[in-house]
């Protein structure tokens, strides 16, 4: 039924929409076609076109309507290879970035997708599956980031004790982008807990030997004269009831854990007590010479 230009068949074409695709279009399209011819056939006869003049006109609407649809299929398979495209991208990003995080997936595609998307794959639209591994995807994105974050932070305090210890990071511990998986984190933090150790040990030597410089110190009632006796003299933790630097870094206040102040605090205490040994030296010499002074004098040594 076709009235003024508008179809009057929306429950037949509701029906239709729930059995053969195909054959509701062809019923649509024959409507369209007979409210064409319709509306033609009226305007041709007021006009007077002959048979043949109305036979190149009909040839020339089907071929338009023929572009329509093929245009129509050239664009539904464009959208077609755009989705798969899509997926196979995403694929070519998931493969390698579950091997960085170290989770498992199948080596074959079949076995990847039936891996994805469970049993019933085979009949999941293109739509469906895209949507299915871009969630995946970004759940993969989020734990990469967090483990890009650990791995940086965990790499950042690795440098910076190395950076205090005076010592190089090895070259194991420079990439954090490759390897994301759990035990690479677990490596990073069992060489933490290593240099920990390590930093407690060297912590005590220092320590060790800032106490005896500074008791030197005191010994000879010594004054500051060198940018290292002012640094033994700030070295320390003045709050800190048992003996503790007061930082790990090396600067113009703090020798810090440098390995490099071990050397120089070792010599400095030699210095120092080859200096208190000359001054008894010196003492004694001044004591003998006062003896023979007072033996010329005629007083002894109580006197």
């Amino acid at each position: 039924n076709i009235e003024d230009g508008r179809y009057e068949d929306n429950e037949y074409a509701t029906e239709q929409q729930g059995d053969s695709l195909p054959d509701y279009i062809v019923e649509q399209v024959t409507l369209c076609t007979l409210k064409t011819a319709a509306g033609l056939e009226e305007l041709w006869d007021e006009v007077g076109y002959g048979f043949d003049e109305r036979v190149g006109f009909v040839d020339l609407l089907l071929q338009a309507v023929g572009r329509v649809c093929e245009e129509r299929i050239e664009d539904e398979m464009r959208l077609r290879n755009e989705l798969l495209i899509q997926l196979e991208q995403n694929f070519n990003y998931l493969v390698p970035l579950t091997k960085r995080l170290n989770i498992y997936l199948p080596n074959e595609n079949e076995e990847i997708e039936m891996f994805l998307f469970g049993e019933e794959y085979g009949s999941l639209t293109l739509t469906d599956r895209l949507a299915t591994v871009e969630i995946k995807l970004d759940e993969l994105k989020q734990e990469e980031s967090s483990r890009k974050e650990t791995l940086s932070s965990l790499k950042k305090q690795l440098l910076a004790d190395k950076t205090n210890l005076s010592e190089p990071l090895d070259g194991q511990w420079e990439d954090i982008e490759k390897d994301l998986s759990d035990e690479r984190i677990d490596s990073f933090k069992n060489e933490l807990e290593k240099v920990e150790q390590h930093k407690k040990e060297r912590e005590k030597q220092i320590v060790d030997l800032l106490v005896e410089v500074q008791e030197m110190f005191r010994k000879l009632k010594w004054d500051p004269q060198l940018p290292l006796d002012f640094m033994v003299a700030t070295s320390l933790d003045p709050f800190s009831e048992t003996p503790k630097l007061r930082l790990e870094e090396s600067n113009p206040g703090s020798v810090g854990l440098s390995r490099h102040s071990i050397e120089r605090l070792k010599n400095k205490v030699e210095e120092l007590k080859e200096i208190h040994s000359l001054r008894l030296e010196e003492k004694s010499q001044k004591l003998s010479r006062l003896e023979i002074i007072w033996k010329q004098l005629g007083r002894d040594n109580a006197e």
